[in-house]
């Protein structure tokens, strides 16, 4: 079976703690929320750890609500659709990256 360019599943689920307070803001065009921040996290294959940095963008009641409920230093999950982009660093180099448009927040709670 082909599958349609456009139809393919392009989810992620991703856990890490935030780099920074949430920023919100409001686009009165379409007259909804935005927040946006973050998530740093870790892996390991073998002996080498990864460190990781994904930007996320929250739309609508849920990016009002990480506002409200997140802050530096907070982990959460999130899920959503992905993005890539690449910007280049002063010394000419690709710096690739993701940004992960949620469409799920969880807030992990602190013991």
């Amino acid at each position: 079976m082909e599958m349609d360019k456009d139809n393919q599943l392009n989810v992620l689920t991703i856990e890490g703690a935030l780099t920074s307070d949430v920023r919100l803001t409001y686009d009165d065009t379409r007259k909804i929320s935005i927040a946006k921040f973050y998530l740093k996290n870790t892996s390991r294959v073998g002996q080498n750890t990864y460190y990781n940095d994904c930007y996320v963008v929250v739309y609508g009641k849920k990016a009002e609500g990480c506002a409200e409920h997140l802050c530096a230093g907070d982990t959460c999950t999130v899920t959503g659709k992905v993005s890539t982009w690449q910007k280049t660093d002063k010394h000419g180099n690709p710096q690739p990256g993701i940004t992960l448009i949620a469409s799920d927040v969880y807030y992990n709670k602190k013991q």
